[in-house]
């Protein structure tokens, strides 16, 4: 008999969020104190296989709160979980095929013999909805080998709600607010005065705020250097914000660095929902409050104004200052007077010189990565000079 095992619908490796998930996994990303394969590695220690279940079916989208745990370790042979008209789960016994998450419809699935059962989650198909859960999960993130150190804090509400790792060095003193939500500060982070940090917030492993405002739902990953305000926000690992300047209602990726001053606009002057680039048209978001969506090795000037709803691509470097365009497809090169495609080599240069400064390994998997989006993303920088 098979070992019974959990499989991704198409892998979590190929579920699709623009444009992260241009140069990595879908299960690399980040929200609270996990990545998605994280997540679902802790899921697995306490999740047991019902008598006659050979796999647990499930969406990779689907955001893993308590709830749909909860759902997930009740969900009998032959049971299957939907979120409207959209499967999400289905526990596969031995005897019986694996449905198509992708096109199974409840009358087909109830023809090959499984039950249904409607819940109340949600499905990340937009990078919007990275913004959302981020906040979901980060309310949820309570189970902490805490410390409870707060000698060095001026701490506002319940100190339960405060979750301290080892090692961490608090600079002066630091005002933590857990009145909406938890605070967590992951082990040998570096927190100096005068940081305030409004719940539900995290801060990653090794990550160095200064003089920072960190407001309400912001996930901050390991080993970023954050200085100025930061709202509702995700920064990756190894990003840098490290001097005044705002983010808001953004998700930032890894090896992103931000010049001084540099800003994110979230709203319109008109209130009204925004508008961003989906790959190949712009579409209007269901939000007021958006920022920006900047992936993976992007390095932004001094004086940087992001517009609401800007999406920068992977490899991009823009100076000068000023407002940037609202969208700069991969490896483009330039200010708003001049951009050109960047020289696929030189970047790799900058990038290298990057990782080395902070003692990492600039790996050949990801040049290869970088390099094949780079080769496969020709036309789209030719259109965009176009119409520069």
């Amino acid at each position: 008999m098979d070992e019974s095992q959990i499989f991704f619908e198409n892998s979590p490796f190929l579920h699709d969020v623009y444009p992260f998930t241009r140069t990595r996994p879908f299960s690399s990303l980040r929200l609270g104190r996990f990545t998605f394969a994280q997540r679902w590695e802790n899921f697995k220690k306490i999740y047991s296989f019902s008598d006659g279940t050979s796999s647990l079916l499930v969406h990779p989208g689907i955001v893993l709160l308590s709830s749909v745990k909860e759902a997930l370790l009740k969900l009998d042979p032959s049971g299957s979980l939907w979120i409207n008209d959209t499967c999400v789960a289905v526990a596969v016994p031995f005897e019986k095929e694996k449905p198509d998450l992708k096109t199974v419809s409840k009358r087909d699935i109830i023809s090959l013999g499984y039950t249904v059962q409607n819940i109340q989650a949600f499905l990340i198909d937009h990078p919007t909805d990275l913004l959302k859960a981020n906040a979901l999960y980060l309310k949820e993130e309570t189970d902490f080998p805490a410390q409870n150190n707060i000698d060095q804090v001026d701490l506002i509400g319940d100190k339960k709600n405060f979750y301290l790792g080892k090692n961490v060095r608090f600079y002066g003193r630091v005002t933590i607010n857990v009145e909406e939500g938890p605070v967590i500060i992951d082990e040998g982070a570096v927190i100096k005065a005068p940081t305030v940090i409004e719940g539900p917030s995290y801060i990653g492993a090794k990550s160095i705020l200064s003089n920072a405002n960190i407001r309400s739902c912001t996930t901050i990953g390991p080993s970023c250097k954050i200085s100025g305000e930061v709202s509702s926000s995700v920064f990756d690992s190894f990003s840098n914000k490290a001097h005044d300047g705002f983010v808001g209602d953004s998700y930032i990726g890894s090896w992103v660095n931000f010049g001084a001053m540099s800003t994110t606009s979230n709203l319109k002057n008109t209130y009204g929902n925004i508008k961003y680039w989906d790959s190949k048209k712009y579409v209007k978001s269901d939000c007021n409050h958006l920022g920006s969506f900047i992936a993976d090795y992007v390095t932004l000037g001094v004086g940087t104004l992001l517009p609401a709803g800007c999406v920068i691509e992977s490899g991009v470097n823009f100076f000068g200052g000023g407002v940037c365009p609202q969208y700069l497809p991969p490896f483009i090169w330039g200010s708003r007077d001049h951009f050109e495609e960047y020289r696929y080599d030189k970047m790799i240069d900058v990038f290298s010189i990057m990782q080395k400064r902070r003692q990492q390994c600039f790996t050949e998997k990801t040049q290869v990565c970088l390099k094949n989006l780079f080769q496969r993303t020709s036309y789209e920088r030719k259109s965009f000079l176009k119409k520069i």
